[in-house]
């Protein structure tokens, strides 16, 4: 609890305002479409990771620079590191997803002449694609622990990743549960939904206008701070489970 208490008073207000301004980035580079999305893919990572690093020197009762958020970007080998640590995982799971999705599809145009069928084939491939978003999970702490340990290696990384995301698979879930849920409420709250029959009219004013209602600024500012919380919380896990599993910086570790 005490290290809980102690995250929130050092970092949460550091993650607000990065999380705000990394939300403004990305909303930015979302509007230049393809490009856009490209620029954030392979730029952004060694921005993250860090950030993360100067959270942990906080945490730590360092005095980092905020220069030294852009530490990942001095090198080239710092800064492929920092690529394949933040989305290395997300890569594996899309080409799985593609793989399945491309086998799914042959099985549907072969069963045309069965909706049993292919019903029965998109039923498994959604039930794949979901387990493929749990699995997701497995890969959560990898750009945490290259932030925290800068010389450990990808294979290492991903290997511990994966052992400390299935060990402590319910803190993750019950983070991004919290913290769903709270987003979908005052998403609601904001656009007036109070009850079922607020979401029915709702939901039949956008069908038949094609118009989705704005969010109020402070309902905004609030999805803010839970989009922060949600950030802050994954951080200070990952903080929590190093100290429990003996990781420390600056070791190397074999496969």
């Amino acid at each position: 609890m005490e290290t809980i208490k102690k995250s929130f008073e050092k970092t949460f207000l550091p993650v607000f305002i990065f999380s705000v301004i990394t939300g403004l980035v990305s909303a930015a580079l979302g509007a230049l479409g393809s490009f856009g999305s490209l620029v954030s893919l392979v730029a952004l990572p060694p921005l993250y990771i860090g950030f993360y690093s100067f959270l942990f020197n906080l945490i730590e009762d360092g005095n980092p620079e905020i220069s030294s958020i852009f530490n990942f970007y001095k090198s080239g080998q710092t800064f492929g590191k920092s690529f394949l640590m933040y989305n290395l995982g997300g890569l594996i799971l899309g080409a799985v997803i593609v793989v399945v999705a491309l086998s799914m599809v042959t099985s549907i145009l072969m069963s045309l002449n069965s909706s049993y069928d292919a019903g029965r084939a998109v039923t498994k491939l959604l039930i794949v694609v979901l387990l493929l978003v749990i699995a997701a999970v497995f890969f959560r702490l990898m750009p945490y622990l290259y932030a925290y340990n800068k010389i450990i290696e990808v294979g290492w990384s991903l290997k511990t990743s994966f052992k400390l995301g299935a060990k402590y698979i319910y803190i993750f879930f019950g983070i991004d549960l919290l913290f769903g849920i709270l987003s979908i409420v005052i998403s609601f709250i904001g656009l007036g939904i109070t009850s079922l029959e607020a979401l029915t009219e709702f939901v039949l004013t956008v069908s038949e206008t094609r118009d989705t209602p704005s969010a109020g600024f402070l309902s905004t500012v609030i999805g803010w701070v839970i989009s922060a919380g949600s950030k802050w919380a994954t951080f200070t896990a990952a903080y929590m489970i190093f100290q429990r599993e003996y990781i420390q910086r600056g070791n190397t570790y074999d496969m």
